[in-house]
């Protein structure tokens, strides 16, 4: 089906489905972060530096008590 330009109607669908689609990740990313509230920023790369940090955090704990279980 093609629009009054020439462009493709099902293409502007399915770009449109993908966009809410990965926003909702990003939603879901941030709702995994403690205390999501406490963000101001909402903005992608917010959220992405936000998470990396949050790993890197998990990561150490996690080195750490594997340390401390093998004492």
């Amino acid at each position: 089906m093609k629009g009054k330009d020439g462009k493709d109607i099902k293409h502007f669908t399915t770009e449109r489905q993908r966009r809410e689609n990965l926003n909702d990740k990003y939603k879901a990313l941030r709702n995994l972060l403690p205390n999501p509230t406490k963000h101001t920023k909402n903005d992608r790369a917010s959220i992405v530096g936000d998470a990396i940090e949050y790993i890197k955090e998990l990561l150490r704990t996690a080195n750490e008590l594997k340390i401390l279980v093998d004492k």
